[in-house]
């Protein structure tokens, strides 16, 4: 049933009493519901929230712009329902939505110049001063070409008068500041900076925080130390866990170093380890200051271990190593982009900044370097047991700051599971600490995990009824001790009844006791079979409508034993299931699941019966619905199934069904190519597991799952940072695994790196993956010409294209292998200058015995261009004149006109005008 326009309408105004970094999730569910409901005002309105909460979101902001665009669509077409609201709003966003395209170097300067000429047009139109106009070409030559070469457009831009559309008087000196900075007009940012500081009405939802974060280093350069410290401490406090504020952190963090305290940088770059970035922006400049800072450190203490990056432990040095790199490789991606060499320049300025005066901040007690409280709990933490002891003696003198101390030190020891039992708990009391230290920085995230590893060591150390209690106070504030009384109590009665010599009574104790299911499960392994589990529920309770729906389980259970009659046997349970009043949607999807695959000739109506059945149950018993979605014979029945799965999602929101329901419902997507939703349901699903209390195996299963789902949807999507990410974590959390390859590829797409590609050139081979060993082996040609010139990229191909060879039986593949390689190789050979003729006519014939005619004709087309120019004009004319020729009647009409162009120049070169036009005419390349 679809919502109501008034139900709509309440979706969406559940987001107003919301900060924006939480609008996510119900702005996508208001979206979808607008969708169903196919209101067009309503959709404008969910396109803006939705657009505002991924601008907010922390997550990739990119996400943002296909709502945006459908913004402008409806102004630009002014329906019956427009209002001059609307078009504020919509003229306001044209300034986020250039800034989110810039700050991806995936989106290439001619479409970010096409949204500041729409922005242009549009405020025309609708009569609005080209301040903020001028303000986003500002910001986009500044990117461009850097501070100064933009100097003029600012002054453009900040001599016109505020307007309506201005950014807001709290917001707009943060740009101010900032240019005033980078040109040393250091005076003049410390006075903007603090006006906007020191008076409160010109704060709003991103200040101070923003201009805490410019403030810092003008008021110390001008000896301002005191609001320097302040606004360095407010600013972490209210931008340090927030996605959205990276780049802020970034800088607090390079001024923390530069002033001296480079412990405090590390500091805030470990709390941060685990947050994501809004976009490649923000993730450059959080590397490569980040890498400034580790550089400051790496003087110092080169061979301290940091966590800076969420699943690994290094070295500053080898952490400051690593950022650099990644640094240079986007920014070099931002610089093929903007055809200029300003980022790479800035980043490397980052690597080696000046020094600041002091910040004179107090010693961390968190200090790994000058241990608090005068202990060396590193090595401490190294015996479980005798740091538990010192935990007990530290809670008794009551010295928070050592007790602060201690979590972090076993937070930082990263160790593995301790072997005894005794260990297990003495360990598990301590990540109990460690979740007091992430309390105490307000890292609810890092809290969780604490906690859900605790609770692990106590299952695998049989304390299964402390880790229950221990579970129900685990949103307690965590320092909370578990009453070894209650435990008692908790653990006597069934302890007693585990180790009891004779089943049936502990069956008996069990129903006494209120038990009922496991009663029967008592029942059935005193049996010892079904039969007899069926007789002694029958005696005990022959009418009683939970002992008949045991019965209905068992029989179920049987049903599945080889051998067994299992039509006969659900049709049984279902009866006494019906008897009982009991939903039967559960039974009916086993019977769905025997059928499957079995042939029986009622497969399609049980699955029908079982999806109508499912529709009108609880939300749990449409569980049933997901093996349907996924299985072939089921197919057809699968647009039923979605429903039912939906419905989890929405209405078990929290519980491990609705997790696992989600999951499905994006597995489904991937399946169907509904890519975007893909993307969107793996985002919530994961955002879901770090808040929500499910097993720990669960969630390293499930966000696994999701992980691997959204990198696949993200790279169909040409999102390669985003895959990288998801990639990297499915990695992280599988480790050695079937799909390592397809991960490390997709990993080295996006860095770009040499290394990485070997990697996964590696990883292929030894899955023995030709596909992905292929892309492996051109991604990594690519990377070694870019960062070691033509001949290391020719010595890989001499190595690897045997091995790709042998890879594989299939002759086709193997030409096409052999085509990829020479065509490789002779544009490494043309590089070097040498004869890659030999390589290209090598390159062409393989392709073309593969079947590959257009991989062919682009060879081919390639071929000509070389020849042209090595200048053999005349030879090139006729490889592009059979290219043309070879091209149009496969149907290949890009190549064809791409071929014939190059004919026809290459002919005008040599004075044949006539012939060069006829080839234009004859090719469709005039009108």
């Amino acid at each position: 049933m679809s919502p109501t326009r008034e139900e709509v309408a309440a979706l969406l105004e559940v987001l107003e009493g919301l900060p924006h970094t939480e609008w996510l999730t119900p702005a996508e569910a208001a979206h979808r519901a607008a969708i169903e409901l196919g209101d067009e005002e309503l959709l404008w309105w969910a396109d803006h929230q939705l657009w505002t909460a991924w601008s907010y979101s922390g997550g990739e902001r990119t996400r943002a712009l296909p709502y945006f665009v459908r913004m402008v669509t409806q102004l630009e077409a002014q329906p019956d329902w427009w209002d001059d609201e609307y078009t504020r709003y919509t003229l306001w966003a044209y300034k986020g939505a250039v800034m989110t395209a810039l700050s991806t170097p995936d989106i290439s300067l001619d479409q970010i110049e096409g949204f500041i000429g729409s922005m242009r047009a549009n405020y025309a139109r609708f009569g609005r001063p080209d301040r903020s106009v001028l303000m986003t070409e500002y910001r986009v030559r500044r990117h461009t070409h850097g501070y100064p070469a933009a100097d003029e457009l600012f002054a453009q831009w900040t001599e016109m008068p505020r307007d309506d559309l201005s950014d807001c008087e709290g917001c707009e000196p943060t740009s101010l500041a900032l240019h005033a900075a980078e040109l040393g007009r250091w005076e003049e940012a410390a006075r903007i900076s603090l006006h906007v500081l020191e008076e409160a009405s010109l704060h709003c939802s991103e200040q101070p925080q923003h201009i805490c974060a410019a403030a810092v280093e003008p008021l110390l350069r001008t000896g301002e130390i005191e609001g320097a410290r302040w606004a360095h401490l407010t600013g972490c406090r209210l931008s340090g866990h927030n996605p959205h504020d990276a780049l802020e952190m970034a800088r607090h963090v390079s001024n923390a170093a530069r002033a001296g305290e480079p412990l405090r940088a590390l500091e805030l770059m470990e709390a941060r380890r685990r947050l994501g970035f809004g976009d490649p922006m923000a993730e450059l400049t959080w590397l490569a200051m980040g890498a400034g800072a580790l550089g400051i450190l790496a003087a110092e203490h080169p061979d301290l271990d940091v966590h800076v990056h969420a699943d690994l432990t290094e070295t500053a040095a080898g952490a400051r190593d690593r950022l650099q790199a990644e640094a240079l490789s986007l920014a070099a991606r931002f610089d093929d982009r903007n055809g200029t060499d300003t980022v790479s320049t800035w980043v490397r300025a980052a690597f080696a900044p000046e020094p600041l005066p002091g910040l004179d901040l107090p010693v961390s007690g968190l200090d790994r370097v000058r241990p608090a409280a005068g202990e060396d709990f590193a090595t401490l933490v190294q015996d479980p047991i005798a740091a538990d002891a010192r935990r007990r003696e530290i809670r008794e003198a009551e010295d928070d700051l050592a007790l602060v101390a201690l979590g972090a030190a076993w937070i930082d020891a990263d160790l593995p599971d301790p072997a005894t039992a005794q260990a297990l708990v003495a360990a598990a009391e301590l990540d109990w600490v460690a979740g007091f230290v992430h309390l105490r920085r307000n890292e609810p995230a890092l809290l969780e995990a604490a906690q859900q590893r605790g609770l692990r060591r106590l299952r695998t150390a049989g304390r299964d009824a402390k880790a229950a209690l221990w579970e129900m106070f685990r949103l307690r504030p965590p320092i909370q001790e578990v009453d070894d009384d209650a435990i008692a109590r908790a653990t006597d009665w069934h302890a007693q009844a585990a180790s009891h010599p004779d089943p049936i009574e502990v069956a008996r104790a069990h129903q006494a006791y209120g038990e009922v299911l496991h009663a029967g499960q008592r029942f059935d392994e005193a049996a010892g079979f079904y039969e007899g589990a069926l007789v002694m529920l029958t005696s005990v309770s022959p009418d009683d409508g939970e002992a008949l729906r045991l019965q209905a389980r068992i029989l179920a259970r049987q049903a599945w034993l080889p051998g067994a009659d299992s039509d006969r046997l659900l049709g049984e349970a279902l009866d006494r299931a019906r008897t009982a009043g009991a939903g039967t949607a559960l039974l009916l999807a086993q019977v769905v699941q025997f059928r499957l695959g079995s042939g029986h000739p009622d497969t399609a109506d049980s699955v029908c019966e079982f999806l109508d059945q499912a529709g009108t149950e609880n939300d749990f018993a449409a569980w049933g619905a997901v093996p349907l979605a996924t299985h072939p014979e089921a197919m057809p029945a699968t647009e039923r199934a979605i429903p039912l799965i939906q419905r989890i999602v929405v209405r078990a929101q929290g519980t491990p069904e609705g997790w696992q329901a989600l999951r499905a419902l994006a597995d489904l997507s991937l399946r169907s190519g509904r890519l975007l939703e893909v993307a969107e349901l793996a985002d919530q699903g994961l955002r879901i597991a770090e808040s929500a209390a499910f097993p720990a195996d669960e969630v390293e299963l499930g966000t696994s799952h999701l992980h691997m789902l959204a990198a696949q949807a993200n790279d169909a999507l040409g999102d390669p940072a985003r895959a990288a990410h998801h990639a990297r974590a499915y990695l992280a959390t599988v480790g050695d695994n079937d799909r390592r390859a397809w991960a490390l590829t997709v990993i080295a797409q996006h860095s770009g790196l040499a290394m990485d590609w070997e990697n996964a050139l590696a990883s292929a081979q030894a899955e023995g993956d030709p596909a992905n060993a292929s892309e492996a082996i051109q991604g990594g040609v690519l990377a070694l010409r870019r960062e070691h010139g033509p001949g290391p990229a020719l010595e890989l191909i001499d190595r690897e294209q045997p091995r790709l060879a042998a890879m594989t039986d299939d002759e086709g593949f193997t030409d096409f292998i052999t085509g990829v390689c020479e065509h490789w190789r002779a544009r490494m050979q043309g590089d070097q200058g040498g004869n890659a003729e030999p390589a290209f006519v090598a390159a062409q014939e393989a392709f073309e015995r593969a079947d590959g005619p257009q991989q062919a004709i682009r060879v081919r087309l390639e071929h000509g261009h070389w020849l042209h120019r090595s200048g053999r004009t005349a030879e090139a004319i006729e490889v592009f004149r059979t290219t043309a020729e070879a091209a149009a009647p496969l149907g290949l009409t890009d190549e064809a006109q791409s071929a014939a162009y190059e004919w026809s120049e290459a002919l005008a070169e040599l004075g044949r005008d006539e012939e060069a036009a006829e080839v234009a005419r004859r090719f469709g390349l005039t009108d």
